[in-house]
Order: C-alpha cells, then structure tokens, then sequence
C-alpha cells in the first residue's frame, strides 16, 4: 500500500520549495538602496559578490511573473552583477522594452513570452543580443502582436 503511494507522488525538491517560497516573501529579499543618488532597489545577498546561477535564477524570475511580481523597479535585480540567465518564461503579464533591456546581458537558449502584452514581436526580439539570437534553441511567442497596434475605430 505505501509502496504505491510513494511512487504517485512527486515531491518538490528543496531548490524548487525555495523558489516557490520567494514570491511570498519577496520584500524580506530586497531592499531600497540608501546611498545611490537615485533611491533603487537591491538583493540581499550575503556578501557582495554574491550571485544567483542559473537554474535557480531563471525559476525565480519565472516565479515571480507567474505571481504578478515583476515589476519595473525589479529589473535591477536581474543585471547580469546579480544573476545568471539562461531562459526566460514570461506568462500573462504586461512587458515593456525597458523592462526586458536588462536581458540584453545575457546569452538566452529558451524565451517564452506568452499572453504578454505592452510590447510587439519586433521589439521583444529587438532587446537581445546577437549572441542570444545566434544560440537560441527555443523560442515561443503566443498572442504577441507583431507590429505597431492602431488604435481601435
């Protein structure tokens, strides 16, 4: 009997338990920068050199989008000083073309943009680098528009 409860249960992993706990509490991980000239914000990490790799790095941006967090403000926590990306996973949420420049650092082999709005294909695509777009192995855009929008009649 307990033999085949174990086997139909998949437990979370400990990586994976620590990033879904994230989110909830984000602000404990932040905080406002007092001596920059223009009041950001910045992680709190335990020394100064200190950066999150990817995989992790990538699931929590992705958990963060997936909970409505990423935010303006939050792509400074995302420079390439303070994480390692690989992928980016962004799902039902508004972008724009500031707020994925910061990704420009990066060489990406996975982009998944789907139900995002604010931004077009041209210039979603338009904010990575050569070597991303020469690397990338996945990309997947759903209802994206391709161009400008004009505006309704």
């Amino acid at each position: 009997m307990f033999a085949d409860y174990k086997m139909s249960v998949k437990l979370p992993s400990l990586k994976e338990c620590c990033i879904k706990a994230n989110p909830e509490n984000f602000d404990a991980l932040v905080t406002k920068c007092c001596d920059c000239t223009i009041p950001k914000l910045t992680g709190r990490f335990p020394y100064p050199d200190c950066a999150i790799t990817s995989p992790p790095a990538d699931m929590l941006l992705k958990e963060l989008g997936d909970h409505g967090i990423l935010k303006q403000e939050h792509r400074v926590l995302f420079s390439k000083q303070h994480v390692s990306l690989h992928f980016l996973a962004f799902r039902d949420l508004s972008l724009s073309p500031s707020l994925i420049s910061v990704f420009r650092d990066f060489t990406l082999y996975n982009i998944t943009a789907v139900n995002v709005s604010g931004i077009n294909l041209s210039d979603f695509i338009s904010n990575f680098n050569a070597s991303t777009l020469e690397n990338l192995h996945t990309l997947n855009v759903t209802n994206m528009s391709i161009g400008k929008q004009t505006p309704a009649a």
